[in-house]
């Protein structure tokens, strides 16, 4: 991949949250909104209906006047003006709404919950219960013949979840560990296959082990994150910290997005640049190559796996170049009605943040990207931000 791919595409990822936009991820050859086709690793195409839900889209496209506008603007070659492009709308001001980053304790103790791993249970005494997962090995008979996909040597039951037919947890519970036992079941009348639909089976289980999610105490928060936490209390608020903290984070992202997405809204284009329309393809085309790479395809057999066309694909990459100049421009004219530059606190501020998220330092940040691509990423956000300082916020 080319050095200077990650940040384009951060870049595109933070300016494409509109209807116009094409996918942020170059690798999907869908618009917003749409299920994204996934191939398997044979190469298989394994969406449902992927090429009607292409034509659909395709369809819509045309239909949609933004991305009509964006498809039918006039492309100028060589050097080029902001003002010869657009026309930037008025972007202080604006309309925002983002939710509060702030969580409950109940949701704290939700989401440690789900964290903590069940251990194995030493008691040669306990019984499998509601909530355990139950460690199991066993067989399923219909008329004393075993049937397929009815053995497993091991398989974790979570007791409670439902994963199995009617009837199959409540015989586990209650079970030791080493206990087997043979299990009378009738297969649901609506079972997918149907040589088990309704049929009387015999499930013989075995229960290997019996593991439990331990209880949250002071003596289990003692024993987390390298004992940092002399209690619970100490353990669940420092989680609780984190949590409104990536929250925020996310949030910002989203309202970034939104008053990116305003701005563009209120602005005017006349014209794009060729040269960078042309980039955004190159950027779409060498992704998409990769990936195709991925499965050991070319272009043509990955287009194939997916369902979609090569017009529908150069109908996506051309989208993709010309919301890529989109953003460039408005980005410019910001940065120029801003009085935005690489030698601001604010675009400092961005700059030790990216590096921060990515573990690396400034200077292995662009040495593996090129510089361009990282300050228009950086001032990208900046913009944003400043879009957002010029905004009525309101948190609901």
């Amino acid at each position: 991949m080319k050095k200077q791919t990650a940040a384009w595409i951060l870049m595109i990822a933070l300016s494409a949250a509109g209807s116009v936009q094409v996918s942020a991820d170059p690798l999907v050859l869908k618009t917003p909104g749409s299920a994204e086709e996934t191939v398997s690793e044979s190469g298989e195409d394994i969406s449902a209906d992927s090429a009607a839900e292409s034509a659909e889209e395709g369809a819509a496209d045309a239909e949609d006047p933004e991305m009509a506008m964006l498809m039918s603007l006039p492309l100028t070659e060589g050097e080029y003006t902001t003002a010869d492009c657009i026309e930037l709308g008025e972007y202080k001001g604006l309309k925002l709404t983002r939710p509060s980053s702030e969580v409950t304790d109940d949701e704290v103790e939700t989401a440690v919950r789900s964290s903590v791993m069940p251990e194995e249970v030493g008691d040669e005494d306990a019984v499998v219960q509601d909530g355990d997962t139950a460690r199991i090995a066993f067989e399923g008979k219909k008329d004393g013949v075993p049937f397929e996909g009815g053995t497993s040597e091991s398989y974790d039951l979570v007791i409670g979840s439902g994963s199995f037919i009617d009837g199959f947890e409540d015989g586990v519970t209650g079970m030791k560990k080493g206990e087997t036992k043979d299990i009378d079941l009738t297969f649901p009348e609506d079972y997918p296959k149907e040589d088990l639909a309704g049929e009387d089976v015999v499930f013989t289980v075995t229960v290997n082990a019996i593991l439990r999610t331990p209880e949250l105490s002071d003596e289990w928060a003692a024993g987390q994150e390298d004992g940092q936490y002399a209690t619970l209390e100490e353990y669940l608020a420092a989680q609780k910290k984190q949590m409104e903290e990536a929250n925020e984070e996310m949030i910002i992202q989203d309202l970034q997005a939104d008053a990116w997405l305003e701005a563009q809204k209120a602005s005017t284009f006349l014209q794009l640049p060729a040269g960078i329309v042309e980039q955004g393809k190159d950027e779409f085309e060498d992704s998409v190559i990769e990936e195709a790479s991925v499965y050991g395809m070319d272009l043509e057999a990955y287009l194939q796996a997916v369902g979609a066309t090569k017009e529908e694909y150069d109908t996506r990459k051309e989208q993709y170049g010309r919301y890529a100049a989109m953003s460039r421009v408005l980005l410019d004219a910001l940065v120029e009605a801003e009085g935005l530059s690489e030698d601001s606190e604010e675009y400092k501020e961005e700059l030790q943040k990216l590096c921060d998220s990515l573990g690396v330092t400034e200077d292995q940040l662009f040495e593996e990207h090129e510089k361009e691509m990282i300050d228009q990423y950086l001032l990208t956000q900046v913009a944003a931000n400043r879009i957002i300082s010029y905004a009525d916020v309101t948190v609901e």
